[in-house]
């Protein structure tokens, strides 16, 4: 077991073990961190807990915490994700979860801010600012010195108006939400599972595929951000290693049209279509290319992901992924096509071919998103649905 900062000192006698994600951990800390239990949640008890925290030496706790980051190389939601495990793990009252959360956020110089409402369900909330793209679309916000804050514990758009600022301000930092940096967890689950790819009618092959559980686990834990986001994820060296050896071996004397056709019938038949909220209970989970080839199920923006980040690897085509309504597709430039007969969606002045991720046909939409997306595309002045490009290779 990993231990970090297990004191003898009197002062640490409280000894936290938890496990975070494939790592196990160890903090000491002063037992006098804990709070009493008080009577009752309300403002009063809330700045008395407060100024309790105030009056413990933490800076033992704050470097184990730091160094924690570094050694393994955490971004700031899983820096956060690790504080949160770190409280839970010393004190399992959830309703003081929250200000443990913030009160470490906020001597970690994070820009974070405590709310309350008395007769809320969770009283006590934790907010946070920072760069976080179109996230504010997925969560609830809260404006407080011409700053957006969010709630990012809930995607639940009621209730936050009944809260109030409790006027305890945090550091100065913006957390930053974009998973694109991979951990250093040195004992994350690497897993290879049998698996069948499709290419085509009687083009199948069997494979051993190896898997970061780990990694994929993180990602499912995530809080959603922007889509062009996932775009950025690094794939598992290995894995795409192995799927390059495989397509490589298709492209052979393959125009680049053909190459593309290759990965969209490889992309259509590997995949089954899925809904977020049957695959992954909650509403709205975009994949990384390493969890579709791990799910082998998803939805538009999953095929879209996929079929782009392939095509992008193993194509010339100047390619974008389009974000309409509750939907996503993707689109090709440099395809030969009859207008009358296809679908062209302009971008920067360069035409691009839409093609529909989950029905094998170029330029065909789904019937029950054409007439809207031409609604969109060509009637600027009734803009009622917003198209928006969320990835361009060029």
């Amino acid at each position: 077991m990993f231990c970090l900062l297990c004191h003898n000192n009197n002062a640490y006698g409280g000894e936290s073990k938890f496990q975070f994600y494939s790592e196990k951990i160890c903090i000491s800390y002063a037992d006098q961190f804990v709070l009493p239990e008080y009577e009752r949640i309300n403002k009063e008890n809330i700045y008395v807990a407060y100024n309790h925290l105030q009056s413990i030496n933490t800076d033992s706790l704050i470097e184990t915490l730091q160094n924690l980051k570094v050694k393994y190389q955490l971004d700031d939601w899983l820096f956060y994700s690790l504080i949160k495990k770190f409280t839970l793990s010393i004190d399992r009252r959830t309703e003081y979860n929250d200000l443990y959360n913030w009160f470490l956020l906020a001597r970690c110089d994070y820009d974070v801010r405590l709310i309350y409402n008395e007769k809320g369900r969770k009283q006590v909330r934790l907010i946070i600012t920072g760069d976080v793209g179109n996230t504010d679309s997925f969560f609830m916000g809260w404006t407080l010195d011409d700053k957006l804050y969010l709630d990012i514990n809930t995607s639940l758009k009621k209730g936050l108006r009944h809260y109030i600022d409790l006027d305890l301000k945090g550091g100065s930092k913006p957390m930053k939400f974009q998973p694109v940096q991979a951990p250093n967890l040195p004992n994350r689950e690497i897993v290879w599972e049998d698996r069948v790819l499709y290419f085509g009618k009687n083009d199948s092959l069997n494979v051993k595929l190896p898997f970061d559980l780990t990694k994929i686990q993180i990602l499912h834990d995530y809080p959603l951000v922007d889509y062009g986001d996932y775009y950025e994820i690094p794939i598992n060296e290995e894995l795409i290693e192995i799927i390059d050896t495989i397509l490589y071996s298709r492209f052979e004397n393959k125009s680049e049209k053909q190459k593309l056709e290759i990965i969209y019938n490889f992309t259509i038949q590997m995949f089954s279509y899925c809904d977020d909220e049957d695959l992954f209970l909650r509403r709205e989970v975009p994949q990384s290319l390493e969890q579709a080839f791990y799910y082998n199920k998803g939805d538009c923006e999953d095929y879209t992901l996929f079929i782009f980040m392939l095509a992008d690897r193993y194509t010339n085509f100047d390619l974008i992924a389009i974000k309409y309504m509750n939907h996503v597709t993707f689109g090709v430039g440099g395809l030969e096509t009859r207008c009358d007969e296809s679908f062209c969606f302009e971008h920067n002045d360069k035409k691009y071919l839409v093609i529909e991720p989950d029905l094998f046909d170029y330029g065909r939409l789904k019937k029950t998103y054409w007439t809207k997306l031409l609604e969109v595309t060509f009637d600027e002045s009734d803009m009622m649905f917003p198209v928006e490009v969320i990835k361009s290779n060029i």
